[in-house]
């Protein structure tokens, strides 16, 4: 007798897309990925997740029922039904939609034409369960494809005939072909799916030309076209092409959207723009839109309201922009895609069969190997080596994507992307990629690869995480693998580092430095992320306590001295309520600010308080040392250290900075010192922001530094080649950019009221005051 358990039920039995290799690609790669929870993973879609926040979904959701209040009239039980009980299957946010889509892509549509979907992928499957009326019907799609396309076409019985991609995103010769050779058998060809920016996987987009024509061919050959555009926000700062709906003129794109990746996952709300005229049988007309929603109400009955209402207010609060709501995370992503292209071109540029394309937006990258990179070889990267990636195998309906592999960038900081690619060249490496002398030149270009990748088990963690590092500016790649090791001075007493250079494209790189015990002998070592080191000499360097270290000279160290200690009551040091930083008059609304600035208006004590004085202007406490009789003024290397209590109200905006000038030749002009040594905002209630606008960079959104209304000691030290910030002693981000060696700066300490937007909230209407406080505000500097 046979030892399987007695089956219930057989596949063969259940529809026969439960065997496609399709609906088993995403649950084979979520396996993998909950199995080795500690590898670093390259194969995640994910947003970043470091601005998640349960109290800015909450007030999202008061938002949007403020505006069913105050904006549509309705009554508080009418707020309580729309929010709480079943709704309108079509959804309730789809005006909010339009007017977003008319904000950032010049998109006119009929709300009526908007049906809000449990996230996009019920979006396709309702356009697909439409379009399939017979076995004629198929559907085309650019390939590789996105699986959940694939995955959803299997479930309606919909064939997807594979088109070749082209160059510049599909190649419409074979576009044409596959349609008419489709036709010529039989069949029905009812749309083509594409997503014209940043496609996943393949990360390429279409240009403006293209986009006209293929809406030509959509025309001459008669079909619909599938526009799903997830990505297009998140380019890299130069917008991007028009979207195919916004060029179409006679109703040919179905226009799919989604808010997972600009909004909220969680939420898992998407919407269909589905415009085209249906005749029913007795010969009226209406919305394509009409016949979607009949079938989502025998699927889902209707989206959520309270996940739409949180999409609603985040649409609220950033004017209907998206574009303006992504500010931050299209940063991220812009950096980071640089950092892993700089990262690829620096390990593997050269090296015959190894190539990559070059997605100017979006998470993806898409790499060719010259060896079968699939399942069993992800499988073993992860186990033996702690990466993850996905085999662009999955994304083929047919064969192709063998050699391929691709890596996404949206949800890893700078530190983990070089770590990954560390990992990833052990795994190439192990494939035969190099011989012995290649993988030494390697290492001594600065892999960390025989120090972390090669010595990463499963069962261990991931090294500490350092803080992240800005890569380069947005379009430099750079010309040469090659880079010259910076010299990299003693942090310490008992401290060395190893003499390795930086991933090529980064101006700044975490430096894992390592202490040996006793007299240096080799013995007890450990690893701590204590110091950042730059391509050129580093001149700055930082002890154990992350705190800067006295630079030494010819006749040895010289102690810090405190050079600025003065009470904010002492008016011949600070200046209250007014500054060059605002402009005339002292309100700065188009810095979202309600401020107003009053002559002599400061901090009572170590005490800032804003106090209402109209619904958008608040007198805001401000003091300054510019124009004061001690004329202070910040220089480089100059170390800023203050204690804080911050509060978590509504609209508080607490921040200590630095406004100055350059005072090399032809540059006296005050306003180009701007140094944030934090910024706050309740919506973060956590997290703080630290940016060099000198010499900008990334700025670092810091999570679990601050808990309101406990103390803590901030401090920056303004060094001229790279910025240092540390939060009770512990160095927490280190920028590689610097003030500069001419750069002068007064300090600024204040209490701003944040006017609503970017995501950040409006005091409550029945709030006067808001308050933080700030003490023992020191200056030291090294003679």
């Amino acid at each position: 007798m046979s030892d399987a358990p007695l089956a219930d039920l057989l596949t063969a039995d259940l529809h026969s897309s439960l065997e496609d290799p399709a609906l088993g690609s995403m649950n084979f790669l979520n396996e993998v990925a909950s199995r080795y929870p500690q590898a670093l993973s390259f194969a995640a879609g994910r947003p970043v997740e470091r601005f998640f926040d349960l109290e800015s979904v909450l007030g999202r959701l008061r938002t949007f029922g403020r505006h069913l209040a105050d904006d549509l009239g309705h009554s508080p039980a009418e707020v309580h039904r729309t929010l709480c009980q079943y709704g309108r299957t079509k959804g309730i946010v789809h005006e909010l939609i339009t007017r977003q889509l008319a904000r950032d892509e010049g998109l006119l549509v009929d709300p009526e034409s908007v049906v809000v979907t449990v996230g996009c992928q019920e979006a396709m499957f309702l356009v697909l369960r439409a379009l399939r009326a017979d076995e004629r019907d198929v559907l085309l799609s650019v390939s590789p494809m996105y699986v959940g396309l694939t995955g959803a076409a299997r479930l309606v019985d919909l064939p997807v005939l594979p088109v070749a991609a082209g160059p510049a995103g599909i190649d419409l010769t074979d576009l044409t072909a596959r349609i008419r050779a489709a036709r010529a058998e039989g069949l029905r060809p009812r749309a083509c799916y594409v997503m014209p920016d940043f496609a996943n996987p393949s990360g390429l987009s279409m240009d403006p030309a293209q986009r006209r024509e293929l809406l030509a061919v959509a025309e001459r050959e008669d079909i619909l076209l599938l526009e799903d555009n997830p990505y297009g926000v998140f380019h890299s700062g130069g917008g991007t092409p028009p979207t195919l709906k916004s060029l179409d003129t006679s109703r040919r794109v179905v226009y799919l959207g989604s808010f997972a990746k600009t909004v909220l996952p969680g939420a898992r709300v998407g919407y269909v723009v589905a415009d085209q005229r249906v005749a029913d049988a007795d010969g009226r007309t209406g919305l394509f839109a009409d016949q979607l929603s009949k079938i989502k109400s025998m699927v889902t009955v209707n989206t959520s309201p309270i996940a739409q209402a949180v999409i609603g207010g985040a649409l609220l609060e950033h004017d209907f922009s998206l574009e303006q709501a992504n500010r931050r995370e299209r940063e991220i992503y812009r950096d980071s895609l640089h950092r892993l292209l700089a990262g690829l071109e620096h390990r593997f540029g050269g090296h015959p069969g190894v190539s990559w394309n070059v997605p100017t937006g979006g998470f993806f990258v898409c790499v060719t190997v010259p060896f079968p990179a699939d399942d069993a070889l992800l499988e073993h990267s992860a186990r033996a080596h702690g990466v993850l990636w996905t085999p662009m195998r999955h994304f083929y309906s047919g064969a192709g994507g063998e050699h391929q592999l691709r890596l996404s960038i949206s949800s890893l900081t700078d530190h983990q992307i070089d770590e990954g690619l560390d990992r990833l060249a052990a795994l190439f490496t192990e494939q035969g990629l190099w011989t012995g002398q290649d993988l030494h030149r390697l290492d001594s270009r600065g892999s960390s690869m025989s120090s972390t990748a090669a010595s990463w088990s499963p069962g261990g963690t991931t090294p500490a995480e350092a803080p992240s590092t800005p890569a380069e500016p947005a379009g430099r790649l750079p010309t040469a693998p090659h880079r010259t090791a910076p010299e990299i001075r003693q942090a310490g007493p008992g401290w060395t580092a190893p003499v390795t250079p930086p991933c090529a494209g980064a101006r700044a790189s975490a430096r894992w430095l390592t202490r040996r015990s006793g007299n240096g002998s080799s013995g007890d070592t450990r690893s701590d992320p204590i110091m950042r080191t730059q391509e050129s000499p580093v001149t700055e360097s930082l002890p154990p306590s992350g705190l800067p270290a006295a630079p030494t000279g010819p006749t040895g160290p010289t102690g810090p001295t405190v050079v600025f200690d003065a009470p904010f009551s002492d008016r011949r040091q600070w200046a209250a309520g007014i500054s060059s930083a605002y402009p005339p008059g002292g309100l700065n609304p188009d810095d979202n600010k309600l401020d107003h600035l009053v002559p002599g208006y400061g901090p009572d004590g170590d005490r800032f308080t804003a106090v209402r004085e109209t619904s958008r202007r608040w007198k805001a406490p401000l003091v300054t040392t510019e124009n004061t009789e001690g004329g202070f003024e910040l220089r480089p290397g100059d170390l800023l250290e203050a204690q804080c209590l911050l509060s978590a109200a509504q609209g508080v905006w607490p921040a200590l900075w630095t406004w100055g000038r350059d005072v090399s030749p032809g540059h006296p002009q005050p306003g180009h010192g701007e140094v944030d040594v934090f910024e706050y905002h309740d919506d973060h209630p956590r997290m703080l922001e630290l940016s060099n606008h000198v010499r900008p960079g990334n700025p670092a959104y810091l999570d679990g530094l601050v808990t309101p209304g406990q103390w803590l000691t901030i401090g920056c030290r303004f060094g001229a080649d790279s910025v240092h910030w540390s939060v009770d002693g512990r160095e927490v981000y280190a920028d590689g950019r610097g003030v500069g060696p001419a750069w002068r700066a007064w300090i600024i300490v204040n209490l701003s009221v944040a006017g609503g937007q970017w995501g950040h909230r409006r005091p409550r209407a029945d709030v006067r005051q808001l308050s933080w406080r700030c003490r023992e505000l020191r200056v030291h500097r090294w003679k």
